[in-house]
C-alpha cells in the first residue's frame, strides 16, 4: 500500500514518513509527516484515515498488512467503511438494526465494558445501524437500484400497524418489474405511505422515469387512477393497464356462489379458461346468461357481468402469452416483509424517511442475493473522497419531533 502524499499541493514531491498514532490502542489511526525540502515539517492525516491493522494478514489479498494499513474510514468517525458496509448489508439481508451493529461492533471489536451504574452507551442497540441507514444508502442504492420503470410491471401494497393491534397504520406500495432479456419478476420499488388514495399511488408513480408498457394490479380503482394521473409521460404511449387474473378469478367464483352445491357444474369449467381469449370468454358469458334465464339464477354474476364484463372481455382478446398475468410475485414480497423483513419490528418504526432507505436497502438485498460487502465498503469510499472524507450530512438528519411520527 502506497505511503499518501502530502495535501498541500505546495508540498509535491515531498518526503511522507510515519509520525505516530492518533486515538488509543485498538482504534488508533496512523499519522504522517510531511518533510519539504523547504519550511518546516508538519502533520496531516489521511482523507480517509485508517485503523490501525489487527491482523498482519489480508484474507482477501493474500497480502502481508503493516499496522499503518488497515481499513479506511470516515474522517471524524468511530468506525471505517468496511463496519459501515457490513452493518447495510446485513439490514439488507433482514437482520434487524440492533443485531446488524452488535456484529458491526463486534467485528471492529467496539464492545463496551459498561458497568451496572454506568450511563447506556448509545453504541450499544440499533440506533447505531439506524444512523448508517440515514446516512449512507443513498450511496449504495443510487448505482444498484433502477431509476426508470421497467417494460411490465406489477405492483400492490400491505398494510402495518405501528405502536401495538390498535395503533396507527402504514402501507408499503411494492413493484415488480418484468425487463428484457429475461422477463424474470424483480423487485424495484418499495416506499410508504399513510393512505392508499389515487393521490399516494401518483407520487409513487412518480418516483422514476419513463412509462412500462403494462400495468397489472388488482381490482383497486386507486392503483388505476394513480396510473392514470401519472403517465403516458411525454412521448411515450400509454401503458396497458391489466386487472390480475387471479383476483379475476377469485371475483368470477364468487359470481357462481349459487353453483356451490354442484361442483361438477359446467360453469366452472368455463370459469377457469374464461380469461385465456375472447373465445373462451365469449363461451363463459353465454353460459351464465343461459344458466341464469333456465337453471339457477345468478344475479351475482349478472350484476358483475353488467360491471366488469366489458373489460374482462376486452382484457381476454389481447391476451398476450408473455406475463405477468397476476400480482403473485408482489404478493409473495409482501408477505416476507410481514413475516420476516420486517415482521414485529413495523411496529416500533415511526420515520418515514428512514424507513424508505430501509426498503432500498431490502429491494436491493432481494434484487441481490449475493451482496458483496468488499464492494459496498469501495462505494461508500468511493462517496467520501468525492466530499473530502466527510458524510453528505450530520447523522439522524430526518428526526421527527417527538410524538409525531412521519410515517403514519
Amino acid at each position: 500500500m502506497a505511503v499518501p502524499i502530502c495535501p498541500d499541493p505546495a508540498h509535491a514531491g515531498s518526503k511522507v514518513v510515519r509520525d505516530g498514532w492518533r486515538g488509543k490502542a485498538p482504534h488508533r489511526r496512523q499519522r504522517w509527516r510531511c518533510c519539504p525540502g523547504h519550511g518546516a515539517w508538519h502533520r496531516f492525516s489521511e482523507l480517509l484515515p485508517r485503523q490501525q491493522a489487527a491482523d498482519s494478514h489480508c484474507s482477501e489479498c493474500s497480502s502481508h498488512l503493516d499496522p499503518w494499513e488497515g481499513q479506511a474510514g470516515p474522517r471524524a468517525y468511530r468506525y471505517t467503511a468496511r463496519d459501515v458496509a457490513h452493518g447495510l448489508m446485513r439490514v439488507a439481508q433482514g437482520a434487524s438494526y440492533r443485531t446488524a451493529a452488535r456484529e458491526s461492533r463486534s467485528a471492529s471489536k467496539r464492545l463496551s465494558n459498561q458497568g451496572r451504574y454506568r450511563r447506556r452507551d448509545p453504541d450499544l442497540d440499533g440506533q447505531l445501524v439506524a444512523n448508517w441507514v440515514d446516512v449512507f444508502t443513498s450511496t449504495i442504492a443510487d448505482s444498484l437500484l433502477p431509476a426508470e420503470w421497467p417494460e411490465r410491471l406489477a405492483v400492490d401494497c400491505r398494510g402495518f400497524r405501528i405502536g401495538g393491534v390498535l395503533g396507527a397504520s402504514f402501507y408499503v406500495f411494492i413493484a415488480v418489474g418484468y425487463d428484457a432479456p429475461h422477463y424474470g419478476a424483480r423487485p424495484w420499488l418499495m416506499r410508504t405511505y399513510p393512505n392508499k388514495n389515487a393521490t399516494s399511488w401518483r407520487n409513487f408513480f412518480d418516483q422514476l422515469e419513463g412509462t412500462p408498457e403494462r400495468i397489472v394490479a388488482d381490482f383497486d380503482r386507486a392503483i388505476e387512477r394513480g396510473a392514470q394521473a401519472a403517465f403516458p409521460r411525454p412521448g411515450d404511449p400509454a401503458p396497458n393497464y391489466l386487472i390480475c387474473e387471479h383476483h379475476a378469478h377469485q371475483v368470477m367464483i364468487r359470481w357462481l356462489s349459487a353453483l356451490r352445491g354442484q361442483p361438477q357444474h359446467p360453469l366452472f369449467a368455463l370459469e377457469e379458461r374464461a380469461l385465456m381469449n375472447a373465445a373462451e370468454w365469449q363461451a363463459f358469458e353465454q353460459a351464465i346468461r343461459h344458466e341464469d334465464a333456465t337453471g339457477t339464477p345468478l344475479p351475482l354474476a349478472i350484476n358483475g357481468l353488467a360491471r366488469y364484463g366489458p373489460r374482462l372481455s376486452a382484457q381476454a382478446a389481447a391476451r398476450r402469452w408473455a406475463g405477468p398475468h397476476s400480482t403473485g410475485a408482489v404478493e409473495a414480497i409482501g408477505d416476507q416483509l410481514a413475516h420476516s423483513l420486517l415482521g414485529e419490528r413495523a411496529r416500533t418504526l415511526g420515520n418515514r424517511e428512514r424507513t424508505n432507505k430501509l426498503l432500498q436497502l431490502l429491494t436491493i438485498g432481494l434484487r441481490e442475493p449475493a451482496i458483496s460487502e468488499a464492494s459496498w465498503a469501495a462505494k461508500i469510499r468511493r462517496d467520501l473522497e468525492q466530499r473530502q472524507g466527510r458524510t453528505s450530512f450530520q447523522q439522524r438528519p430526518h428526526d421527527d419531533p417527538r410524538g409525531r411520527p412521519s410515517l403514519v
